[in-house]
């Protein structure tokens, strides 16, 4: 999936406590061709966005001006709708938001 962090703000991403831990995020990914278990995940991350200025070298302005994207990988077991959980800091207010596990049209 891909996640837009505004420039010089931090976001933290996590699975409704809902979820059981039947949601992970993929650190890395593997090269082995084997299938990803929900062991290998963790339950949440911290992105960072690059500092607030001016857009680096060679980077066109049409592309996502003052966001940092992110493309994260997951596993799960789940079908349908998954909740996740995403604050401006570790003890903010969470702001739902949804993606689809299959194809199906419920992401935010």
């Amino acid at each position: 999936m891909a996640i837009a962090v505004r420039n010089g703000h931090t976001a933290v991403v996590t699975a409704a406590p809902s979820l059981g831990g039947r949601f992970r995020f993929l650190a890395s990914f593997n090269s082995s061709g084997t299938p990803y278990t929900l062991s290998e995940g963790a339950p949440g991350l911290t992105l960072a966005g690059c500092p607030a200025g001016p857009l680096g070298h060679h980077v066109p302005a049409k592309y996502a001006p003052g966001l940092t994207m992110f493309w994260e990988g997951f596993v799960t077991d789940l079908r349908g709708c998954i909740p996740l959980d995403v604050r401006a800091s570790p003890g903010s207010h969470p702001v739902r938001v949804t993606i689809a596990a299959t194809d199906g049209g419920c992401g935010s």
